[in-house]
């Protein structure tokens, strides 16, 4: 944290990581002659710094959440995957209810499939085992998957013996393309 002129406090670290993250910057940002010209007088991190914090930043969050989710006995997981050039990538929400709220959410992961070769049901199942083994919950818990309706999701929802519901902005998003 740093002092400015006028008395304010300014953590450049987290103006920077906001940057980031609400505004998708990219982390090279805190490298650019014009940011640091414009930021005269503060210390501008480095952006290996800034993936440092922020790697910290997730693992303190997946900490939080695996606390949060001990003892979750029912669930449904919604995902989504979409592909850019060659990556293929998966995001995976949890739905579950608590004590003092019937509905939360938490996103558990987003990444790529284990194996890029492939977008199988298989690799889709490989991909929950991981991510549920991560936070401590059974798959077998999972009481529903939502996603859309494409032949790989219908696949895995039948492997787990769990119904698929549709979701809602994909029969929007198709009724409003006719």
């Amino acid at each position: 944290r740093q002092k400015t002129l006028t008395g304010f406090t300014i953590d450049p670290e987290a103006i920077f990581l906001r940057l980031v993250i609400e505004d998708q910057m990219p982390f090279s940002i805190c490298q650019s002659p014009s940011i640091r010209r414009l930021c005269t007088g503060l210390k501008v991190p480095h952006r290996s710094s800034l993936v440092k914090t922020m790697f910290e930043v997730y693992l303190n969050c997946k900490e939080k959440s695996r606390i949060e989710l001990q003892g979750i006995t029912k669930f449904a997981l919604m995902f989504d995957g979409w592909s850019r050039h060659t990556k293929h990538y998966v995001a995976i929400v949890i739905c579950y209810p608590l004590l003092n709220k019937p509905y939360n959410e938490r996103l558990l992961c987003f990444r790529t499939l284990p194996r890029e070769v492939s977008m199988t049901s298989a690799d889709h199942l490989e991909l929950f085992s991981e991510v549920m083994q991560d936070y401590g919950l059974l798959l077998s818990n999972c009481v529903a998957l939502v996603g859309d309706h494409a032949s790989v999701n219908k696949k895995l929802a039948e492997e787990l013996k769990i119904p698929l519901v549709g979701c809602l902005s994909h029969r929007l998003n198709s009724l409003l393309s006719t």
